[in-house]
């Protein structure tokens, strides 16, 4: 019998965490910073690496909503919680990344910075900026 999807967003969680401290330590690397953020984003969206060839974080986080109603609908559909009128699920697992890479990272992005980051290596670059400034 195959893995829960609580049992798999617990494994990712792990590797995900795995991905911030080496993103951590790599500090000013931006080639690092951008593979690691790409293993990272990966694992949150529980996406594979087949599944990772775009470089825009937006059809990644669709990507990931489509793969997981697909797959495990009536489990995700149990787990749904109330969002902004107008934002897709996409447009919220996009927002909850970048909080959470805040959050573990211990960075901060101003509003503006957060809605125009894009793609993974925009991602990189500020996420290293901020790195590089501690």
């Amino acid at each position: 019998m195959g893995e829960s999807l609580k049992e798999t967003i617990a494994r990712s969680n792990e590797l995900a965490y795995t991905c911030l401290e080496q993103i951590a330590q790599a500090g000013c690397d931006r080639d690092a910073v951008h593979a690691l953020l790409k293993a990272y984003i990966g694992y949150k969206f529980l996406l594979a690496d087949d599944e990772m060839g775009s470089e825009d974080i937006a059809a990644l986080s669709k990507a990931s909503v489509d793969k997981l109603l697909a797959n495990h609908r009536k489990e995700a559909l149990q787990d749904v919680s109330s969002v902004c009128a107008g934002a897709s699920s996409a447009s919220t697992k996009k927002v909850l990344l970048i909080m959470a890479l805040q959050k573990g990272l211990g960075i901060r992005f101003d509003a503006r910075t957060s809605g125009a980051v894009k793609t993974i290596d925009d991602l990189a670059r500020e996420v290293c900026a901020r790195i590089c400034d501690r």
